[in-house]
């Protein structure tokens, strides 16, 4: 049984996790399960596995289930199929879903001054680096809600 006192309002309903290594979406599932404890976390182990499913939720939400659409999207940058950044671009033109209701944060092991240039151009302001922890994950909060 969770302790809900740790979290009184619950910031996030749905967390979408996009990254192609499967024992860091594991780890940084627990990282987000145990820190901000959402109603549920979604996994894409590439960009465009996660635009089908918010495609998926869009249809969905059409049918009034807005629990599909992500507070929060964890994203790699470097992935095979589909990267980050190429996502991103997909993401925004997507229909029926509230972007300005959804956090996007990069989450990555890339410091390459061209990968955080190009993050801040596509208007990602969160820059979180790989391993998630939850103090990181707190911080985002903190900058993205409470500040």
């Amino acid at each position: 049984m969770r302790n809900t006192s740790q979290n009184p309002i619950k910031l996030f309903r749905t967390v979408l996790l996009i990254d192609d290594d499967e024992t860091t979406n594991f780890l940084n599932k627990r990282t987000i399960i145990k820190t901000i404890n959402p109603d549920q976390v979604l996994v894409a182990t590439d960009g465009k596995t996660a635009l089908a499913l918010l495609k998926e939720c869009s249809d969905q939400f059409e049918k009034a289930d807005e629990h599909c659409v992500p507070d929060l999207i964890l994203l790699d940058i470097n992935m095979p199929v589909m990267d980050g950044f190429t996502f991103l671009e997909a993401y925004k033109k997507l229909e029926g879903l509230h972007h300005e209701h959804t956090t996007v944060a990069i989450l990555t092991t890339s410091l390459y001054h061209r990968d955080i240039s190009k993050a801040l151009n596509a208007g990602i302001t969160q820059i979180l680096t790989k391993p998630l922890t939850p103090v990181a994950l707190l911080e985002l909060i903190q900058k993205r809600y409470i500040a």
